[in-house]
């Protein structure tokens, strides 16, 4: 934005650059929010204690890995 005034342009372009700048950072706090909310339901119980990964347990990384690519055989 600076380099924009020093160079001589418009200083509406640097306004400009500005806002888009600030909606991209909106956008990803806003993202990162909602995430946040979305997998807070999924990861904590009632009791506010993390959940137990049902994966977990004899053989997990093979069940997993069959769950994963079950339709790729």
């Amino acid at each position: 934005m600076a380099g924009m005034l020093l160079c001589g342009s418009r200083p509406i372009y640097a306004i400009y650059q500005f806002v888009v700048l600030a909606m991209i950072f909106a956008a990803c706090g806003f993202t990162a929010l909602v995430s946040t909310l979305l997998v807070r339901t999924n990861v904590f119980t009632a009791a506010e204690q993390v959940a137990a990964a049902p994966w977990r347990g004899r053989h997990s990384f093979e069940r997993v890995t069959r769950a994963l690519f079950r339709g790729y055989q």
